[in-house]
Order: C-alpha cells, then structure tokens, then sequence
C-alpha cells in the first residue's frame, strides 16, 4: 500500500496520474520521457543522469520537464547531471554548463558566462 501511495504521487508530480495503467509504450514520446525522470524519482535516486530530456519533444512538454527538473534540483536537492543540445534547455536550468566540440572543452562557467562565449557561439549558436 505504501508502494502504490508513493508511486502515485509521483506519476501525480510528473503530471501522469492520468495514464496510471497504461503501457509506457502507449504514452506520447515526451510523456514517456517524464516517465522515466519519474521513475528515477520514485527510486529516490539523488543523482540524475539525462541524456537529451528534452529532445524531440514538444515546446509545451520541454517546459513541464524543465520545471521539474528545476525542481528536484533547487527544492528536493537533487543533483542533475545532463547531456542536452538544446542551448535554452541548458541555460535555463544549469548552474554550471561545460561545452563540448568535438570531446574538447571549449567552455565551462555559469550559464551566462558560457552563453557569450565565442567559441560556443560558433560551435552551438549559429
């Protein structure tokens, strides 16, 4: 009882109560990657590993994700550690962002830093 109470809550928190029952194959493509943020939650994992959580999802879908994500870390301490090409994702819940081109580092500093960056710019930007 107290597996099923914890596990709804959090498909409640990833706004997913609705789909209880439902196969995660049958959930739309970004609704099954809140899925497995969720999962991972519900693990009480204290260290999140995203690769593109926001890839190819839509605009609606990116900022519910990225909310939450927000959230686990500022509110519930959680450490996210993610791989993401899309720059607003990045800039928008990082504290620290460390950019790639090719395996090498060609930036890393608060978002704001690495954002004027011209290196990055160059890589990620235009």
């Amino acid at each position: 009882a107290a597996r099923r109470i914890k596990a709804e809550s959090v498909l409640q928190t990833f706004g997913l109560l609705e789909q209880e029952g439902m196969a995660a194959r049958d959930l739309s493509y970004g609704q099954q990657k809140l899925l497995t943020v969720a999962c991972c939650v519900a693990l009480e994992a204290s260290l999140l590993l995203l690769d593109e959580p926001v890839a190819g999802v839509n605009p609606s879908m990116t900022q519910q994700m990225l909310e939450l994500l927000l959230r686990l870390s500022r509110e519930d301490g959680k450490t996210i550690l993610l791989i993401e090409h899309n720059m607003d994702a990045v800039m928008t819940i990082s504290d620290r962002v460390i950019a790639l081109d090719e395996g090498r580092i060609i930036a890393d500093g608060k978002p704001e830093e690495v954002k004027a960056n011209a290196a990055l710019v160059d890589a990620y930007l235009t």
